[in-house]
């Protein structure tokens, strides 16, 4: 403790209630020892105090600093005063290192009892050293009674005496106004010696409702100064660049967090001003999300612009402690998740309008085809038939597609098409895919059909990287014709985060077709999955695809393509063929029915031209079956 081991009262060699013609006598002594180069003796020089060099510059400043009443008192409350026998044999003790003996003669004239005319010199000792001795392994209860004892002092009515002693009889303060001063400095030793401001204030907890309070209001008012300054400096920024309000609330919420969570540890949550500061920083938070997305999409600059506004909104609302406040916030964050996904809706919406104008024009030509067949003679005598065709047509061309075409290109730019993809409503997007290649499908327009490969190609963002993959057949049989049932892909991942994706995947023959069930594959895809990646998923099984009964695998190279939001994200070649045993001997058939046929194709006498050409045909049916046995077709 730097205000008892620097004391000036020690630094001198006195105690603190020393007269004025001590205090001289005192000096002019030190002064004369320092002269000739001696060191000054001092009872006060405690075994467990740090030494110190009592040069003419540090002597100055010690009886500089106790010149005037106040100075002397408030150095006093963290010395010793020697005036009664009771204060002799203590001090004494402490000469020969024993803190125990000094403890226990004052803790017998004080402890459990009030300040007396006898006894008010003990409190004052008592507590100065106690605060000495004090450390780590100290609980609140006996740091209690390290102040309990100075405050109960300072309160009494005897503290007139004590002032006296030290003073003079023109020095007055206010008791509470004292007790104050004593805490700032017992403050200050707090923080020297590293304590924070929730672990300061709560070696208070068992003081009286003054004395915390005080402590509180020292360790936190320089802290609610700084939020409000901070409240009002980011609200000048916001109003002035809104454009960049999103950082600015990131910045501001990076100052003010650390500082509402000393408060929150120091004050409680009930505290008046924890709440009004929290949700001062929660508002200026909120109105930095509706700023920077206001103007962000005013400018339709392109960007994460509503997911920002979205984190900064929820930042706010973890901030925020006042109920109203909380509402409005989850209210603005319900606002920016329906705009998340405003671009999907707005699409579907339109591409919807679209398929119900074309139902409705292909239900009225319906209509008339049909009153015509009803009511015209020549329909029902069979002289004249509907030609089914030109109605399909008419269908078709029942819609002005040139300017659906300039509409989706309005509803579908490309920055649109990347919020489409980025959304996380998986049947709305399974709605807008069906419908936008319905669309593209009824229409035979090229500029639709840019819209679906210009979504295509937007990559999704995953939160995992693809490592390596491996192709493995049922039982992990090798991949030959008459081993392969059901041929499946595991996918090594690198993963970074947690989401739900689905996989289609495809399944592509060495003739570039996909293998697909009309029943259960989702159109241009053989099958689908869905996973939930997390941070700790290493490998995921796709499943397989094949038959039971036999390998519909075509020999020759495959692929397995995969696919998430209809954009390829990996590709996985394999070869299939036969056993080398069994690839041997249909391949000998195949060459014994070309010989044959080549046998065949010569000129035989007797033989006619019919004859030939049958005898020819039967061996290149041949031919054609073990050329497909051969490539499993």
């Amino acid at each position: 403790m730097n205000s008892i081991q620097n004391n000036p009262f020690r630094v001198i060699g006195i105690p603190a209630n020393a007269s004025a013609k001590d205090i001289q006598s005192r000096k002019s002594k030190v002064q004369a020892f320092t002269r000739v180069g001696r060191e000054v003796p001092s009872e006060y020089d405690f075994p467990f105090f740090e030494k110190i060099n009592r040069d003419e510059t540090l002597l100055n400043k010690a009886y500089s600093s106790i010149e005037h009443n106040n100075e002397k008192i408030l150095y006093s409350l963290f010395w010793f005063t020697k005036v009664n026998s009771f204060d002799e044999m203590a001090l004494k003790y402490l000469e020969n290192d024993d803190l125990y003996k000094a403890k226990e003669i004052w803790k017998k004239i004080t402890w459990g009892k009030e300040v007396s005319a006898s006894n008010w010199s003990a409190f004052n000792n008592i507590s100065t050293l106690l605060l000495w001795d004090f450390d780590d392994d100290f609980s609140e209860e006996e740091f209690h009674e390290i102040i309990s004892a100075k405050v109960k002092l300072i309160k009494s009515e005897f503290f007139r005496d004590y002032t006296q002693a030290v003073a003079d009889q023109t020095y007055s303060v206010h008791p509470d106004r004292q007790v104050e001063i004593y805490l700032d400095g017992v403050l200050k030793e707090l923080n020297a010696s590293g304590y924070n401001t929730s672990s300061a204030i709560r070696l208070f907890d068992n003081c009286d409702m003054q004395v915390k309070s005080y402590v509180i209001k020292g360790f936190t008012q320089d802290k609610i100064v700084e939020i409000e300054h901070e409240i009002e400096k980011v609200k000048k920024n916001r109003e002035s660049n809104p454009k960049n309000a999103f950082q600015i609330g990131k910045d501001f919420h990076s100052k003010c967090q650390p500082i509402l969570n000393e408060l929150k540890a120091s004050l409680g949550l009930a505290d008046s001003n924890f709440k009004r500061l929290s949700d001062g920083v929660a508002k200026e938070l909120l109105q930095c999300s509706i700023d920077y997305f206001n103007k962000s999409d005013e400018s339709g600059v392109e960007g994460n612009h509503l997911q920002n506004a979205m984190s900064l909104a929820q930042t706010a609302d973890k901030v925020a402690v006042g109920k109203m406040l909380k509402d409005r916030i989850k209210d603005n964050i319900s606002t920016l998740e329906e705009m998340k996904d405003r671009e999907i809706k707005e699409a579907v919406d339109v591409l919807q309008m679209v398929q119900n104008m074309y139902e409705e024009n292909a239900r009225k030509i319906d209509r008339e085809i049909e009153n015509l067949t009803r009511n015209d003679i020549s329909f029902q005598m069979g002289w004249k038939t509907i030609n089914q065709t030109a109605v399909e047509e008419n269908k078709k061309n029942s819609i002005n597609w040139q300017q659906v075409s300039l509409l989706l290109s309005e509803v579908l730019s490309t920055p649109k098409l990347r919020k489409i993809k980025e959304s996380s409503k998986e049947n709305l997007k399974d709605d807008f895919w069906n419908l936008l290649n319905w669309v593209k499908d009824n229409s035979s327009n090229n500029q639709i059909s840019q819209l679906v490969q210009n979504y295509k190609n937007i990559p999704p963002k995953l939160c995992f990287d693809i490592v390596s993959a491996e192709i493995t057949n049922t039982d992990n049989k090798p991949l030959t014709v008459e081993d392969i049932r059901y041929i499946s892909i595991k996918i090594k991942i690198n993963s970074k985060g947690s989401q739900t994706v689905k996989i289609y995947k495809k399944y592509i023959n060495p003739e570039g077709q996909y293998k697909h069930n009309s029943k259960f594959s989702p159109v241009g895809y053989t099958t689908e999955n869905t996973f939930n990646i997390t941070p700790n998923t290493k490998v995921f099984d796709l499943g397989g695809w094949g038959s039971k009964d036999k390998c519909f695998y075509e020999v020759g190279q495959h692929k397995i393509e995969l696919y998430v939001d209809h954009h390829l994200i990996f590709t996985k070649t394999f070869s299939v063929d036969w056993s080398p045993a069994k690839k041997a001997e249909l391949t000998r058939n195949l060459d014994q029915l070309k010989q044959e046929l080549q046998e065949v194709e010569r000129f035989k006498w007797f033989r006619g031209p019919e004859t030939k050409q049958k005898e020819v045909k039967e061996v290149q049916d041949k031919i054609t079956k073990a050329t497909k046995i051969l490539m499993n077709k």
